[in-house]
């Protein structure tokens, strides 16, 4: 689990910190998902500077990243057929992955970036469960489900 957990954790998109959907790749080499790179600000030019290296790209059509869509897909499957299934933020309908320390609420990325929790101290469920284990807190159903 915590090996899925960790191959999870590579597979986030930097700016809504869930796990890519629909990823796209930009001519920098970092990838982004069609939702996010659709609220980057374009120039008049149609170039969009990248989150992560700070490069002008073209923004137009960036091409979808096929490699690591498929990668998430097989981490998808896995996942489902061992019996974990993550909970959804209503609001967003993206998996429940972060936890708002400062409203002590399990969130999705988006919830954290953009959202209600934006500048909130947010910390990711995975780090807050080990912290319970090592703390022996029992963790509460809602921040237990999300992860198992």
């Amino acid at each position: 689990m915590e090996r899925l957990q960790s191959l999870e954790d590579q597979l986030r998109c930097p700016v809504c910190l869930d796990v890519f959907t629909e990823p796209l790749l930009l001519q920098c080499g970092h990838s982004y998902c069609r939702c996010c790179v659709r609220s980057m600000t374009m120039d008049l030019l149609g170039q969009l500077q990248c989150p992560v290296c700070r490069c002008s790209v073209d923004g137009d059509s960036p091409p979808p990243n096929v490699s690591l869509a498929r990668i998430i897909e097989a981490l998808q499957e896995v996942s489902v057929s061992g019996g974990a299934q993550q909970e959804l933020c209503p609001q967003h309908h993206n998996p429940l992955s972060l936890y708002c320390e400062d409203e002590r609420s399990v969130i999705c990325g988006l919830c954290g970036s953009i959202g209600a929790h934006r500048g909130h101290k947010i910390t990711p469920l995975t780090s807050v469960y080990s912290r319970m284990k090592v703390n022996k807190i029992t963790p509460r159903t809602s921040v237990y489900s999300c992860i198992i």
